[in-house]
């Protein structure tokens, strides 16, 4: 189903020179127009962002407890489902 790890680490590490080639050649100006709803500053803020928790995620994990970022799904879950209304169908959800 996935490649060996060492094929998995080679193109992580081709696709982040391919981000990184398109944010250092994109013009000053260019950085804050809208591709949409974001630009490319949002999107270098947000992965910079994942990859941070992913970051702290796993070092949790190397110590055998479980990431934040898990509890924190679950309460944004909760929430969502507190705020559905009785007709609304049920959440589906994703075991991690």
């Amino acid at each position: 189903m996935f490649d060996n790890k060492e094929k998995q680490l080679a193109d992580l590490e081709t696709a982040y020179a391919s981000f990184i080639d398109t944010l250092t050649g994109l013009a000053s100006e260019d950085i804050l127009k809208s591709l949409g709803d974001w630009t490319p500053r949002d999107i270098a803020a947000h992965f910079i962002g994942w990859n941070r928790i992913t970051l702290a995620g796993c070092s949790t994990l190397r110590e055998g407890a479980e990431p934040f970022i898990f509890t924190m799904a679950q309460m944004t879950t909760e929430k969502s489902m507190r705020n559905l209304s009785p007709n609304s169908p049920p959440p589906i959800r994703a075991n991690c």
